[in-house]
C-alpha cells in the first residue's frame, strides 16, 4: 500500500475562492509527533489547555505509550480480555500489564518514521528532526 502523500488543509474565503490556512497547512504528518499533537490536541482537551499546550509546543507535555497486547508475558490482557469479552465483572479484569514507552523512546521511534519518510517525500518542514 503506497505511503499517503501530503494534502494541505483548505479553507474558503470571503471571495468563496478556495485558499492555503497556514495555521493549520500541516500536510504529511507522524502519529505522536509534537506536529501531530498540535494539529490533534484541539479536540482532545479544552481550549485553554489546547492553546497553552499549542504555545509553549513540547515544554508542558510529554509521551508516553502504554502497549498492552495478548500475548504479553504476563497473561494479564489476555485474561483481562477474555473476561471483558465473556461480560465478568470489573473486579475479575482489573488488572493488565502493559509495555510503557516514554518520552525519549516515543521520540526515538517518531524520527525513525521521520527520516524514513524523509527519504521518500524530502525535505518537508514536519520531517524535521526531534530533538
Amino acid at each position: 500500500m503506497p505511503e499517503p502523500k501530503p494534502t494541505p488543509d483548505k479553507n474558503t474565503n470571503n471571495s468563496g475562492k478556495e485558499q492555503q490556512d497556514d495555521s493549520h497547512d500541516l500536510g504529511l504528518l507522524v502519529q505522536m509527533s509534537h506536529e501531530w499533537i498540535r494539529k490533534n490536541i484541539k479536540s482532545a482537551v479544552p481550549d485553554e489547555v489546547s492553546d497553552t499546550i499549542i504555545l509553549k509546543r513540547n515544554k508542558i507535555y510529554s509521551r508516553h505509550l502504554f502497549f498492552s497486547p495478548y500475548y504479553h508475558l504476563s497473561g494479564s490482557p489476555k485474561a483481562h480480555m477474555e473476561a471483558k469479552h465473556a461480560g465478568k465483572p470489573a473486579s475479575e479484569h482489573e488488572k493488565h500489564e502493559a509495555f510503557h514507552y516514554g518520552e525519549g523512546e516515543v521520540r526515538i521511534a517518531v524520527n525513525k518514521c521521520k527520516k524514513k519518510l524523509s527519504k521518500e517525500f524530502g525535505n518537508h518542514p514536519n520531517l524535521k528532526e526531534e530533538k
